[in-house]
């Protein structure tokens, strides 16, 4: 497992960064205090985290002194007590280096049972730049609370907001000339119907509808599935439809229930419940309460579930790929408020 490792780190020393665009995301690299980076799938916490790289780079760290390791990685089967192998690997690598001057990366992590207490020794006993990336709000905000409190600093990775998906498309936001009214509206409509994950600004309408349900798909399996030990996924997977066919809505677990009941599933109405906390956790979507200066009132009104994108919600939920009105209504106003337009 360590030659294993020792490529991996090697190969990130070695490769050259992709093209990057910035995020409206300001990351201090230099803070000593671990940086988590939660969010969806593909909305850019990798790339997030090359930006850090590029960064301490122009600010003159070696790449040697950089340890990237994605735990996505095929190659990779680590178990809890494997993790140090990690620094055993870099300093059979770079013996004359000191681990007290290194900045360790680790993308994915959530996928490591107690990553966590590893991740603190390393704060704790040898550097102060960490960095970590995790697909799953639940699982991360526990573990953070429980064990990394007072030493972390969370940032919440969304798919672009309205200002990015410009930037990322070369439209200056701030200084809009009446010439470019069209083009504007153009990209705005576009947004709203097609979603703002980073990858897939530029894909063709069939190639990125595909992708979206991918995304969709790997969510439901990988995020869901796997993690919580789901037996019954056509439950699962029709009741996060029914969800996303009600989003904007006060969401009816109990109505979703008796649907699941009148077509012959055998299911409690609690691993409903279950369930939606799960699309919660993974960022399939996000849960908002009725405003109200009451923290008591607001906690006891009907709440709704907005898609993490639009796109995303279009590629799933079909009734609404062709209204726009529906998706602003349902989606857009959210995301953009939310994520900052």
């Amino acid at each position: 497992m360590k030659d294993i490792l020792k490529s991996i780190i090697v190969e990130f020393q070695q490769r050259e960064l992709p093209e990057l665009h910035a995020r409206n995301i300001q990351i201090n690299a230099d803070l000593p205090i671990i940086v988590t980076l939660i969010g969806a799938r593909r909305s850019g916490k990798t790339y997030l985290m090359y930006q850090v790289v590029q960064q301490i780079i122009a600010n003159g760290v070696s790449r040697e002194n950089i340890v990237f390791v994605n735990f996505e990685d095929e190659r990779l089967t680590l178990q809890t007590n494997q993790l140090d192998s990690i620094l055993q690997a870099y300093s059979e690598l770079y013996p004359e280096k000191k681990l007290s001057e290194c900045y360790f990366f680790f993308d994915e992590i959530q996928n490591i049972k107690d990553w966590e207490k590893f991740v603190r020794r390393i704060f704790d006993n040898y550097s102060t730049h960490v960095f970590v990336t995790g697909s799953n709000a639940k699982l991360l905000s526990t573990e953070i609370a429980d064990s990394l409190r007072g030493r972390t600093i969370t940032y919440t990775v969304y798919p672009l907001s309205y200002r990015e998906f410009l930037q990322f498309k070369g439209i200056e936001y701030d200084s809009i000339h009446p010439q470019k009214k069209a083009l504007v509206i153009n990209n705005t409509l576009q947004f709203i119907q097609n979603g703002s994950f980073p990858e897939l600004i530029h894909f063709e309408n069939d190639s990125r509808i595909k992708v979206l349900q991918s995304y969709f798909n790997t969510m439901i399996f990988r995020d869901i599935v796997e993690r919580y030990k789901i037996n019954d996924v056509s439950v699962l997977k029709y009741f996060i439809k029914k969800l996303f066919a009600s989003v904007g809505k006060p969401v009816s677990i109990n109505k979703i229930y008796n649907d699941l009941r009148s077509m012959g599933y055998k299911i409690g109405n609690n691993s409903l419940y279950e369930f939606e906390q799960y699309c919660y956790s993974v960022f399939l979507g996000i849960q908002v309460s009725k405003f109200d200066f009451s923290e008591i009132k607001q906690a006891k009104s009907d709440k709704k579930i907005y898609a993490i994108d639009t796109g995303l919600l279009s590629a799933i939920e079909f009734s609404t790929s062709e209204n726009r009105g529906k998706l602003l209504e349902k989606c857009g106003l959210f995301r953009i408020v939310s994520c900052g337009i």
